[in-house]
């Protein structure tokens, strides 16, 4: 179960950041969406990256409430460095949703809470976000398949 502040909303998903994502999409059989989660001793990290219709959009939350940052940086970096040979990212950026949400002991805010300065975060998402794409492009080639299609 995963309550996240969306807008000012909290909203529950049981089955976490997949329900999100396919909110998000509207589209509850998604195609073998990537889930990532880790139990990093300092940081809990979560990731959810899914096919979108022309849609594409990049969330980050820290501890439930939406906001950007290092997180959201790293969840970019990951996934461009991911795809980099396949396609230029400015034709992929559309047709990928993807999520970013950390637990965090100390997050270093911004004085008005859209930020995060937690820098050490990024490398932590980028390498996470990067080796989990590789690895869901050969277990799950239909993912990839389905958004080089729609470039």
């Amino acid at each position: 179960m995963l309550a996240l502040a969306v807008d000012g909303v909290n909203i529950c998903y049981p089955r976490g950041l997949l329900d999100h994502l396919a909110h998000l999409t509207d589209d509850p059989a998604l195609v073998e969406p990537l889930h990532l989660r880790s139990e990093d001793p300092r940081i809990g990290v979560a990731i959810a990256i899914a096919h979108a219709h022309d849609r594409g959009q990049v969330q980050g939350f820290v501890n439930l409430a939406a906001c950007g940052g290092g997180h959201v940086d790293g969840l970019i970096a990951g996934m461009r460095a991911a795809f980099r040979g396949r396609a230029p990212w400015p034709a992929l950026a559309p047709h990928l949703i993807a999520i970013v949400h950390l637990i965090l002991e100390q997050p270093n805010y911004n004085s008005n809470r859209s930020a995060i300065f937690n820098r050490e975060v990024e490398p932590i998402v980028v390498r996470m976000v990067e080796r989990g794409l590789l690895k869901h492009f050969e277990q799950a080639p239909a993912f990839l398949d389905a958004i080089l299609l729609a470039t």
